[in-house]
């Protein structure tokens, strides 16, 4: 009884409707900006023999559609995370961008599986199965003008919240260990692995997506160091990262950490974690932010 009630506690602690609410707004509304700035649909015009697709895709033989199917898909595609972040079909519309997601971000990003677009594709899959348009949206006022009344337990909108939380979990974990797995501890974190990436932003023939702003290589002028230390601070707060699940001081502390070193990549290395960023919208308790606030 003691693990069941641990077990309740764990997934579904209560929380107001409105923070799942506000936090369908941020990630939808981000994730537009997100997926107006990738124009996957020139994909289509790319050789055949430069396609490379996520592995899930090659696997199933599905192919990588004409310039026109693929820009009518991403068209609704992106008209699915408007209607999400208004909350016009809430439930509809964040399938919608799951699927959306699978395919389109299967096409463009070989490293699918790895933490730069999965919160795309599982954010908005958790979201479609959860009542995160009960407040603030479209669906809301349009069930008021009906004379419809929602009262559900407050314990149904604590568990989205959490289950993207452990999903960020999980991923940063994983990507902690698989960095021992490959090289040992602590072999990465003392190697020029990150120092070497903060070398590379800065040059657009070798970088995906180049830096915004040379802090990196300023780092390494005032401290040859920097690079070791960035990387011991990057693989402990992705190992610590899961305690934020259970231990408020790990909250308070790990999670800010790992999404200052996110925007740290974005600035020194190049704009890779955008959609990871955005899932943490999903710790934050928004209505006691603003209860404070108001105080």
């Amino acid at each position: 009884m003691r693990f069941a009630a641990a077990w309740d506690r764990f997934w579904f602690a209560p929380r107001r409707a409105e923070d799942l609410a506000i936090c369908r707004i941020l990630f939808a509304a981000g994730m537009l900006l997100v997926g107006l700035s990738r124009p996957i649909h020139e994909w289509g015009e790319v050789p055949a023999f430069l396609h490379q697709p996520a592995d899930f895709l090659r696997l199933l033989g599905i192919p990588i559609l004409g310039t026109g199917v693929l820009q009518g898909m991403e068209f609704v595609w992106l008209g699915a995370m408007v209607t999400l972040a208004v909350g016009w079909y809430s439930r509809t519309s964040a399938a919608i961008v799951c699927l959306g997601s699978l395919y389109l971000f299967g096409i463009d990003a070989p490293e699918f599986l790895g933490r730069a677009v999965t919160a795309g594709v599982f954010v908005p899959a958790i979201l479609a199965v959860s009542y995160c348009g009960d407040v603030l949206s479209v669906d809301a006022w349009r069930r008021r003008r009906r004379g419809q009344v929602i009262n559900r337990p407050t314990e149904e909108y604590g568990w989205p919240a959490r289950l993207v939380c452990a999903f960020l979990s999980y991923v940063f974990f994983a990507a902690g260990v698989s960095k021992i797995r490959e090289t040992g501890f602590p072999e990465w974190m003392l190697s020029d692995e990150t120092t070497r990436d903060l070398l590379v932003g800065h040059y657009w023939y070798a970088s995906r997506n180049r830096a915004l702003w040379p802090v990196g290589a300023q780092l390494l002028q005032i401290h040859a160091g920097a690079g070791v230390a960035l990387g011991v601070i990057t693989q402990f707060a992705e190992l610590l990262y899961p305690l934020a699940l259970f231990v408020r001081a790990a909250r308070w502390t790990v999670v800010p950490v790992m999404l200052a070193i996110l925007i740290g990549i974005t600035v020194t290395v190049g704009p890779f974690f955008h959609l990871t960023m955005l899932a943490h919208v999903f710790w934050v308790p928004w209505s006691s932010v603003g209860r404070r606030r108001r105080r």
